[in-house]
């Protein structure tokens, strides 16, 4: 009676079980990885474990003249198993290992993954006229709005009096503002720094900045959508991130394939999916490729061997494009919130020099910072948040002040 009764309720236990799991695979195969989140990974461990326990008892069932020996093995492997589980839960809790996408948003997001985002497109670019929120774990949440075009800013118009200078501002995170309310982002407080006009001129800043992206994308979204509004200057960043983050993942201008699709160098790998779940993965293919990040280490050396030369093959295009279409265009040296810092870059900036380029100049920021504001080591804690890699509203300020200063300069 007693064993019918465990069979009964291990019957109904597993019928739940396998129910709840179909729900989960359908569910993360909706979401994708936004799915990746702690339960969903729970889920996976202790399937595992179940998986180990059934294969066991089926070996149990099966080898009934070798019962100690199956119980043993079974106990070294499900034994082995939960000891993994624990140590895996303990390098999660003191955060070992944990990516900045799993900080930020509380799931590992392989940035291969952002193909889908405009995989039958050039552009990167949000949804056009949506609503999306700014956001990283506990320290900040901020609203912004697309235009028409995608873009975080008002609804621009395409037509243009003859006393108005338009500045466009192309750039990633740190141009959309990511870390502040869409009023801090540097090119509204740029626009306030430089007051209605300019020289004359009312003056017009224009915000094409865009999480995630990199001067390639840039160069292309400036060249497919944004010369029809007739910018006068053109500002761009380039930072370490830009030079050896998205250039491994992303390549140069190769990636744009003819009709209008992308190719990009690094290709998803069955391993990255484990990567994705397991931290313990993560230390021990450290350990034996000292490659932290999720990248394919040979490809990612021969994407960045070619970095600085591409990077100035890009400069002479956005040069190129300028005097063709009658606009200055500036190349922003941006430094990581480290290299803020440390006061110095992790790279040489006289790697992306090109000379004699009537319409292109390059402005360091980070030399502003130490001889205008003179920052110190100690001043990351005021210009950027605790644990993201973003500037605070402050931050974006001293960045719009050094900004206004390099347009000046070409004006």
């Amino acid at each position: 009676m007693r064993r019918d009764f465990l069979f009964f309720v291990s019957g109904i236990f597993f019928t739940l079980y396998m129910a709840y799991s179909g729900w989960r695979i359908y569910w993360l195969a909706s979401v994708g990885a936004k799915g990746l989140v702690w339960h969903s990974i729970l889920w996976l461990y202790l399937s595992v474990l179940l998986l180990l326990t059934f294969v066991v008892w089926l070996f149990y069932l099966v080898f009934q003249n070798r019962k100690e020996l199956v119980i043993k093995l079974g106990s070294i492997v499900i034994g082995s198993w939960v000891v993994i589980c624990l140590f895996e839960l303990l390098i999660r809790v003191t955060q070992i290992k944990t990516e900045y996408s799993e900080l930020r948003m509380g799931y590992f997001l392989n940035p291969l993954d952002s193909e889908e985002r405009i995989k039958h497109s050039w552009y990167w670019t949000y949804l056009p006229n949506s609503d999306k929120f700014l956001n990283s774990g506990d320290e900040f949440t901020f609203g912004r709005h697309t235009n028409s075009i995608g873009l975080s800013d008002y609804e621009w118009q395409i037509t243009k009096d003859s006393n108005q200078i338009r500045i466009l501002t192309l750039g990633d995170s740190f141009t959309e503002g990511d870390g502040a309310a869409y009023e801090d982002s540097y090119p509204v407080q740029l626009r306030q720094i430089l007051g209605q006009t300019l020289n004359g001129k009312r003056v017009e800043v224009m915000n094409a900045g865009v999480c995630g992206s990199d001067p390639y994308f840039e160069f292309k979204l400036l060249e497919g959508k944004l010369l029809k509004y007739k910018p006068d200057i053109v500002l761009f960043t380039v930072s370490h991130g830009d030079l050896y983050h998205d250039h491994s993942f992303y390549g140069g201008m190769e990636r744009f394939n003819p009709k209008g699709t992308l190719n990009l160098p690094q290709k998803k790998e069955f391993w990255m999916n484990v990567f994705a779940v397991s931290h313990i993965f993560r230390i021990v293919r450290t350990w034996i490729t000292g490659n932290e990040s999720v990248l394919n280490e040979r490809t990612s050396k021969q994407t960045n061997l070619t970095t600085f030369a591409e990077s100035r093959a890009l400069n002479k295009r956005f040069n190129e494009l300028a005097v063709e279409h009658n606009f200055k265009c500036i190349q922003l040296l941006r430094p990581e919130k480290g290299e803020f810092t440390n006061r110095h870059y992790d790279w040489n900036p006289d790697s992306l020099f090109v000379p004699n380029l009537s319409n292109f100049t390059t402005f360091d920021l980070l030399k502003f910072y130490k001889d205008s504001i003179k920052i110190t080591e100690d001043d990351y804690e005021k210009y950027y948040w605790q644990q993201d890699g973003h500037h605070n509203a402050a931050g974006y300020k001293i960045m719009a002040k050094a900004v206004a200063e390099a347009v000046k300069q070409v004006d």
